[in-house]
């Protein structure tokens, strides 16, 4: 059922059969990408040696992961999201383990399902495997999320995992890769212009110049 749903929002709203394991910004016109980490990434200082950085990796400075997580929060209150909400994990690793891991942000669902999908294009097995929950907003710590999410690129987790968010009503994705930023993507480009101005100056600069022709053409 919620797989169901999930292709007939990316075909019948957005006109694409499937998100690939390349950045969201990239695959649709009406998109913005933000900067979400800011800062200093590791306490302490590692030395030149792999065995000095991977131990560095797991202390990851608190202040960075919680400041990532309230940014991507003010980004989704601007957005202001409704109650008709899909949240779409793309799963690379241990299933149950990612579960379990991602489970703790809700809290309750209406629905729940897993999705598998072979012949995956842009993966190493070509096979990957989605979580997808049907809640409202009040049943969703997105703070809890949105930690978990930058946490997962540095404590060593065995498993790579994206997560997206579809606003069924609004016809809006959020899609929060990892700690480096967030990608918001519209059917309606005008349904995103007051996000795009009120944080200019959080949006990724390697992208501005194009996302700056997308609202001033």
């Amino acid at each position: 059922m919620l797989k169901h749903i999930f292709e007939k929002e990316l075909k019948d709203e957005y006109n694409i059969d499937e998100i690939v394991l390349i950045p969201t910004f990239y695959l649709f016109p009406n998109s913005i990408r933000f900067e979400i980490g800011t800062g200093e990434i590791f306490t302490g200082i590692f030395k030149n040696s792999k065995i000095d950085f991977l131990r560095s990796m797991r202390r990851v400075n608190p202040k960075y992961k919680v400041n990532a997580a309230k940014r991507a929060i003010v980004l989704l209150n601007s957005i202001d999201l409704t109650d008709n909400l899909l949240i779409v994990i793309d799963c690379m690793g241990d299933i149950q383990k990612i579960s379990k891991y991602y489970e703790k942000s809700f809290n309750s669902h209406e629905l729940k399902e897993l999705a598998i999908y072979n012949d995956y294009p842009y993966t190493y097995n070509e096979t990957i495997e989605r979580l997808m929950y049907k809640c409202s907003k009040e049943n969703i710590d997105f703070e809890t999320l949105f930690e978990s999410i930058v946490e997962s690129d540095f404590v060593g987790l065995a498993f790579i995992s994206k997560v997206f968010i579809f606003d069924l009503d609004k016809h809006i994705m959020v899609s929060f890769y990892d700690d480096r930023g967030m990608d918001v993507v519209a059917k309606n480009l005008e349904s995103i212009r007051g996000l795009y101005e009120e944080h200019d100056d959080w949006i990724l600069q390697y992208d501005k110049e194009e996302i700056d022709r997308k609202f001033n053409k």
